[in-house]
């Protein structure tokens, strides 16, 4: 049940602190709006739970406004909105989509610098590669989608591949190891910006 009497709160239109409480014929849950024979009403929750139905808009601000409220700084209640909800969750279901397309879809050597970026062995094999960059897709989605886009995993991708063995800095020049091919500078430039 949540307290009613000497509930106070900022009204910001009128620049005041004003108290309030729920009284179901009355239109204001403001106290000095309602009349002097409003009969306050318990606002009770059962099993955790609160329905308002929409015939009720006062006891919807009410608790819209409630100092308890966690959107106001209070740890007793929080609002949900089903449609709300449904949307973050459709969003939450999308990303993860995206992410795990990711991890499937695209060749192991664009993989290679997330997986470098995440800190994932790469001398394994690619099944353990794409396992492991799954996994993190799963429990990080958000993290792993913006990761495909930084720049540090470009340089970090180059900053590996040096401390693999598998470039070489020689002569101000960027050499591939294995074929002792020359990288261009303007490979290079735009792989570190």
């Amino acid at each position: 049940m949540l307290p009613q009497k000497g509930v106070t709160i900022y009204d910001s239109e009128a620049d005041a602190v004003r108290e309030i409480r729920f009284c179901p014929n009355e239109p204001s849950i403001y106290v000095d709006e309602q009349s002097s024979n409003a009969l306050k009403q318990s606002v009770t929750f059962r099993n955790g739970r609160i329905f308002v139905p929409k015939e009720k808009p006062n006891l919807r601000k009410f608790l819209e406004q409630h100092p308890s409220n966690v959107a106001n700084g209070g740890s007793v209640f929080k609002l949900r909105n089903k449609k709300i909800v449904a949307e973050q969750e459709l969003e939450k279901e999308f990303l993860l989509t995206d992410a795990i397309s990711v991890v499937r879809d695209r060749e192991i050597n664009d993989l290679l610098p997330i997986a470098i970026y995440f800190g994932i062995n790469i001398n394994a094999s690619i099944s353990d590669i794409r396992y492991s960059l799954l996994r993190i897709a799963k429990t990080k989605t958000k993290e792993f989608l913006e990761s495909l886009d930084l720049n540090l995993v470009k340089h970090k991708n180059i900053k590996g591949l040096i401390d693999l063995g598998l470039i070489l800095i020689k002569n101000e020049r960027i050499i591939l190891t294995p074929k002792g091919r020359p990288i261009l500078n303007s490979v290079l430039s735009e792989l570190i910006s």
